[in-house]
């Protein structure tokens, strides 16, 4: 038995032995079933991922998933449901939880420089972009659906007045900013 199917077993029997319909296909072939019949495969298209999937860093996930390194097939509400199982049975198990630690633990270095880059690397970019997602008032903050029917113009502005609600705001009410001394 290979190092990756002797690693994935004891992962399936950690995470609950045959009761997570998950698959996980990997770049060589290879193709492991956490129970009979899987509801979603998570293609793993290439090694280096798999550190990240080890450490927990959903931000290099992601990257990955856009890049295409990663692939997931599965009705939404399969993927979500068996996300979750999976958080919540690692919480259970500490040593897993510092394994992956350790695994991501790398010094940081910070400079005001390279925060500047990362800054307009994701945010620099044109209204049109914006425009394709956000409301018609470019409003940068999560929508609040209140029926699930709305539209976003609807919803962000149905945001906006909860955010006033709570905070106890009157017509004619104005901000005033003083500055720091």
């Amino acid at each position: 038995m290979s190092f990756r199917l002797r690693v994935l077993t004891h992962l399936q029997n950690r995470l609950g032995g045959g009761e997570l319909p998950l698959r996980i296909a990997f770049w060589d072939g290879q193709v492991f079933d956490f129970a009979p019949s899987p509801q979603v495969t998570i293609g793993i298209r290439s090694p280096r991922v798999l550190r990240f999937f080890l450490t927990g860093d959903i931000g290099k996930l992601t990257e990955a998933y856009v890049g295409g390194d990663i692939a997931v097939d599965g009705r939404l509400q399969d993927v979500l449901r068996i996300g979750t199982a999976i958080a919540e049975r690692i919480v259970q198990f500490p040593l897993l939880q510092r394994f992956g630690q350790v695994l991501a633990w790398r010094p940081r270095r910070y400079s005001k420089r390279r925060d500047a880059a990362a800054v307009s690397h994701h945010y620099d970019v044109s209204n049109q972009f914006y425009a394709l997602w956000l409301d018609r008032n470019m409003i940068y903050s999560c929508a609040y659906y209140e029926t699930g029917a709305e539209d976003i113009d609807t919803a962000q502005e149905q945001k906006l007045d909860h955010i006033c609600r709570k905070l106890r705001l009157s017509p004619g009410d104005s901000a005033s900013f003083a500055s720091a001394p």
